[in-house]
């Protein structure tokens, strides 16, 4: 196990690594947060609690947040809209919306979701493009 791998254990939470925690981790050991989920992946270490409520609230008994937004705000709707390239809007421009609104990260997962707009490319690399989106659809 390499010394970043073992790093990665004072960071767990439930023998898991949230994706909040995971941001917060990459920071304070000055990596990116792709190689902290290399790390995280070469140390058989999951990721939970996407931030976009996308996967990882099996603790919770589901895949994902389960949330609904009994109406989506119509800027939040045009912003996703708008952010859509090759059918999916990619998980760093999902943060952004989230920002730019000043809304939470997750009601851009649950409206994408409700809207049937995959979010792929994890930042932490936890998927790829095709399995994040089956993953979401699930």
């Amino acid at each position: 196990m390499s010394q970043l791998s073992a790093q990665l254990t004072s960071y767990l939470v439930s023998e898991r690594l949230p994706c909040a925690v995971a941001f917060h981790a990459a920071s304070e050991l000055g990596i990116t947060v792709r190689e902290l989920g290399a790390a995280a992946d070469d140390a058989d270490v999951r990721i939970s609690r996407c931030q976009l409520g996308l996967f990882g609230f099996e603790e919770f008994g589901e895949k994902r947040f389960t949330g609904c937004v009994a109406v989506i705000p119509s800027e939040l709707r045009e912003a996703l809209a708008a952010s859509v390239s090759s059918d999916a809007v990619p998980c760093t421009e999902a943060w952004r919306i989230a920002d730019d609104l000043g809304v939470p990260r997750i009601l851009v997962g649950v409206a994408a979701t409700e809207m049937g707009i995959p979010i792929t490319g994890c930042q932490l690399g936890c998927f790829g493009s095709s399995a994040m989106s089956e993953l979401q659809a699930s």
